[in-house]
């Protein structure tokens, strides 16, 4: 009996090895087929991103802003070129101001005097 039950033992030991090793070499090609994976991606990353790359966006980035630049400068001076037509505009309507206010000032004071006698007689 007792190499009965030390056979079984055994067997069962040399069941798990099998096992054992069976997963191993599942796992030994998974880790084969990942390595090779990753070559493919470490070759497709070498082709990416590269340092004349990022300097020739640099550049490119401040060729356009010297250009938006020089075309903002031209418009900037154009407006200057308008500002003593601006300030004619401003000082014409300045003085339209004034009279209208001047004519308002005269016409509130008629009012007031012709309020003043149509009120006067009825009060005394």
């Amino acid at each position: 009996m007792e190499s009965f039950a030390k056979d079984y033992v055994d067997q069962k030991f040399e069941t798990e090895r099998a096992r054992t090793e069976v997963r191993f070499a599942e796992l030994s090609g998974k880790m084969d087929t990942l390595s090779t994976k990753m070559d493919g991606v470490n070759h497709r990353m070498d082709g990416m991103v590269k340092r004349r790359d990022i300097w020739a966006a640099a550049g490119t980035t401040i060729g356009i802003l010297l250009a938006f630049l020089a075309f903002a400068g031209n418009r900037f001076d154009a407006g200057l070129g308008l500002s003593p037509a601006i300030s004619q505009i401003e000082e014409r309507q300045e003085a339209r101001d004034a009279a209208q206010d001047a004519r308002f000032d005269d016409l509130g004071q008629k009012l007031d005097a012709v309020l003043e006698r149509l009120s006067g007689p009825a009060e005394r």
